[in-house]
């Protein structure tokens, strides 16, 4: 079998297996040890992995849908070129965009294929722990399917067990959204992790943002995002390009995305137009034109839920339409100003209790309570928690701690601080 590649002037001749006698070659492609079936020009001494050969001269990547990538020999700099994906030099084949974004050959079809899972034909390349979220402690086979049951996140300590237990209340440590599908549980620690989560690539390209970079999968800080501007302690996909963060609930909102509170998807584009859900005016919806229907980001990304400790032990769900035609019910229980019946509320069908979605979520609904702050002048490790029991009062300032706090658990500390008082600047 021969095959005539765009790289060389000669026809390549299928090799099934190299034998030891021919001694170390590398893959003009990759630049990897070939190990495995290739495709050679014995004449010139040049050879390309069977995977590199076969590659597609074009790619549609699902980390850039904006623009295709192109195969090509060489980048077409002057000077170093760096892969996007991996941060290493690019001296081989790259897939180069023409918004000047590039990926080693290896990187982009491993990237390409990581939402299936399909990795095994990978596995010689030399740096793929560097670029998997997780590695594979444990498997079982489930039909067709093999399922990761036990992994090693990048984004934590310990291993994470799969588990569909949902016998208490858990929150996800990466979009710190509460948990009612199967997860990954750490054994040792309340660290959780969505399945889907947990499955996010560690670096993707953020169609909104304008750096066309790939924007790295950063875990263990805290940060404002951009776009709904609330404080998160989860995951966060960060453009170092403007000192950008994005949580994941944001981050990873298509530019046509479905809404459970409308029937049809809701393109973003240019339109002046007033948001459905709140009476924003905006100038970029995310809107169905055919309904007239527009949203902001900050309420399309509305979790479905939402608790608040004025609904005691019960959550908020976010509803769309108010059936109640009674002018009493237009109020919202926990700031007890009006409400618009025409934009969506959060309500407690338990309680018979209404709210803002600000209200409702309050301004700290993205931190992960339980979640552990070591930095500070504090010479013990701090836990963030909410209105504490007795409202203690704060070292910091002397007030009572009404809202989110840290509080250190070691034994014999009653060291308490508003999260407020101690917050790096900037955020």
């Amino acid at each position: 079998m021969e095959l005539q590649h765009f790289s060389h002037q000669h026809p390549l001749v299928f090799i099934e297996e190299r034998g030891n006698e021919n001694g170390k070659v590398y893959c003009s492609g990759c630049g990897e040890m070939v190990s495995g079936p290739d495709f050679s020009c014995v004449d010139c001494g040049f050879h390309l992995h069977k995977q590199c050969a076969e590659a597609p001269s074009e790619m549609n990547h699902p980390f850039h849908r904006n623009h295709s990538f192109n195969l090509l020999k060489q980048h077409p700099y002057i000077g170093e070129c760096p892969c996007d994906f991996c941060d290493q030099s690019c001296n081989d084949f790259v897939y180069h965009c023409s918004c000047n974004l590039d990926l080693h050959i290896k990187c982009a079809l491993f990237s390409f294929n990581i939402p299936d899972k399909k990795v095994a034909e990978f596995q010689h390349i030399s740096r793929i722990d560097s670029l998997m979220p997780y590695s594979v402690i444990k498997e079982t086979k489930d039909g067709d399917n093999v399922v990761a049951t036990e992994i090693k996140h990048f984004g934590h300590e310990h291993n994470l067990v799969l588990s569909n237990d949902m016998s208490d209340d858990k929150n996800c440590d990466g979009c710190v959204l509460s948990i009612f599908t199967c997860y990954y549980g750490c054994s040792e620690c309340c660290f959780f992790l969505h399945k889907s989560c947990a499955e996010l690539p560690r670096k993707m390209h953020l169609w909104f943002d304008l750096h066309p970079k790939l924007h790295p999968l950063t875990v263990d800080r805290i940060f404002r995002c951009c776009i709904c501007e609330y404080e998160s302690n989860g995951f966060a996909y960060t453009c170092y390009a403007c000192d950008s963060d994005f949580c994941l609930r944001c981050a990873l909102v298509s530019d046509n995305p479905i809404c459970e509170g409308h029937e049809h998807r809701l393109p973003y584009y240019k339109y002046e137009a007033l948001c459905n859900a709140c009476g924003r005016s905006l100038d970029w919806p995310f809107r169905c034109k055919g309904c007239n229907f527009a949203l902001d980001s900050k309420c399309l990304t509305l979790p479905l839920t939402a608790r608040h400790n004025k609904s005691d032990e019960h959550p908020y769900k976010l509803t769309y339409h108010d059936n109640k035609n009674y002018p009493e019910s237009n109020y919202c229980d926990i700031c007890e100003e009006e409400r618009n019946p025409n934009h969506w509320f959060y309500h407690c069908t338990i309680c018979d209790n209404s709210a803002h979605p600000e209200c409702a979520l309050g301004k700290y609904a993205f931190f992960k309570l339980g979640s552990i702050y070591a930095k500070g002048d504090h010479p013990h490790p701090l836990t963030f928690v909410h209105m504490v029991h007795h409202y203690p009062e704060c070292h910091r300032c002397g007030y009572r701690c009404l809202d989110l706090a840290l509080e250190c658990k070691t034994t014999g500390c009653s060291y308490i601080v508003h999260w407020e008082c101690i917050k790096p600047r900037g955020l």
